[in-house]
């Protein structure tokens, strides 16, 4: 057994030949492994990660078998170096970008020298990835989820701090089987569900700065009061500070999103109902979802900062309906995840399994799997029942050197197979 233009590493079922990247050729796929399909099957475009190249079939049919049986979905393409026949094995085929980047990225950070290559192939990982935060990390992030009675819908939120633990906006994303509904937000100050999870609550995040001299300028006051069709003057009154070292202000504006099947797609395409209202730095929910209840603005810069007081109004109109006193709020059921940090080592590699309905969900080794199969690296930490969508802590492709290479991550599948 020959392997071209590679080195001989440990894989995950055992033996593996890690490849360069060879100049791509295109020919016609033999479909390995029993979780191939139909030999007849279509060839579709994908994106796959290259794990190795050799110079005899045999060769690289056991080492796909190999690799099916640790779990991966595999292909194995045929190409030409230098006039030569090769046989290329592949794993991860996905029309996902994000997935096979980020599988790539694992393996190479565990002393592998996989390439992502663009080809083709009859089976693809059916896998989607969305990263819950797309804004600043901040110099660290607190993460935190919750999943509905039922266990058909998740939420998990990414909270990052600045230098000093001042407030930045935090990510989002909700996930529900019911309709195979998701929503993603970025730039919010908090968020939180009815408590039928039905609707959506959250305060959309304005941060007002000095980009020079030493306080923020009237203009963009007025840009802020302008975007959310506010008084100037209530804008200034509801604004908080964000820094102390530098004059920053936040403001808040409540947003609710009806997140049900039956008006999620029209809800979300109109990115929900803004109240024409301050506030949003803290929400809950009062009266068993009746109520939306809007926090005070904090008293600190820190991130932290709790409101002292809270607000009723009516969820569809923002219409006051009184104070409200803390106990009188719905009750949360948050699960506080680890701190993201690049001092804290969060280990990747932990043994968790999560029940879900008519099959099995485990991460082991870094790597989530449904039914035994790899869909992604990570943690697993919450799904829903179906497990059509699955919440992880995976490694950071994208991280810079002074960055934590861990962030949270959603995986939407087509649930048990």
């Amino acid at each position: 057994m020959r392997c071209i233009d590679g080195r001989w590493l440990s894989l995950a079922a055992g033996i593996a030949c890690v490849a360069s990247a060879c100049e791509d050729q295109r020919g016609t796929e033999r479909p390995p492994g029993p979780a191939a399909t139909s030999p007849t099957a279509r060839l579709i475009p994908v994106i796959a990660v290259q794990m190795a190249s050799f110079a005899d079939q045999q060769s690289a049919e056991r080492m796909i078998d190999s690799l099916d049986k640790a779990g991966w979905t595999t292909s194995l393409r045929p190409g030409e170096v230098n006039r030569a026949a090769v046989w290329r094995v592949q794993i991860a085929p996905t029309a996902s970008p994000g997935l096979a980047a980020r599988t790539a990225y694992a393996l190479s950070q565990a002393g592998h020298r996989p390439i992502v290559v663009s080809d083709s192939a009859r089976l693809t990982a059916d896998v989607e990835v969305f990263a819950v935060n797309k804004g600043t990390h901040g110099m660290s992030a607190r993460t935190k989820w919750m999943v509905a009675r039922d266990r058909r819908s998740l939420l998990i939120v990414e909270d990052p701090v600045g230098v000093e633990a001042e407030a930045i906006p935090n990510g989002f994303v909700f996930a529900s089987d019911r309709g195979s509904v998701m929503v993603h937000r970025d730039s919010v100050w908090d968020v939180v569900p009815s408590p039928d999870w039905r609707r959506l609550a959250y305060g959309k995040a304005y941060v007002l700065a000095v980009s020079e001299g030493e306080a923020v300028p009237d203009a963009t006051w007025r840009r802020v009061a302008a975007a959310v069709k506010l008084p100037l003057d209530s804008v200034r009154g509801n604004a908080f500070m964000t820094s102390g070292m530098v004059p920053a202000y936040g403001f808040a504006q409540p947003v609710v999103l009806d997140v049900s099947a039956r008006a999620a797609n029209a809800s979300m395409s109109q990115g929900g109902t803004t109240l024409p209202i301050a506030g949003g730095w803290r929400l809950r929910w009062a009266d068993n979802g009746g109520t939306l209840a809007i926090g005070a603005k904090p008293e600190r810069v820190q991130d932290d900062s709790p409101s002292t007081s809270w607000l009723g109004v009516n969820a569809e109109t923002g219409a006051v309906e009184g104070p409200l006193e803390e106990e009188a709020l719905d009750p949360l059921s948050w699960i506080d995840g680890p701190v993201i940090d690049i001092s804290v080592a969060i280990d990747l590699r932990e043994s968790r399994s999560l029940a879900i309905d008519g099959g099995t969900l485990e991460s082991r080794g870094g790597w989530v799997r449904l039914n035994g199969r790899i869909i992604g690296p990570g943690l697993v930490v919450a799904a829903t029942r179906s497990g059509q969508f699955i919440a992880a802590l995976a490694p950071r492709p994208d991280a810079k050197q002074y960055e934590a290479t861990v962030e949270p991550v959603i995986y939407r599948t087509r649930g048990p197979r």
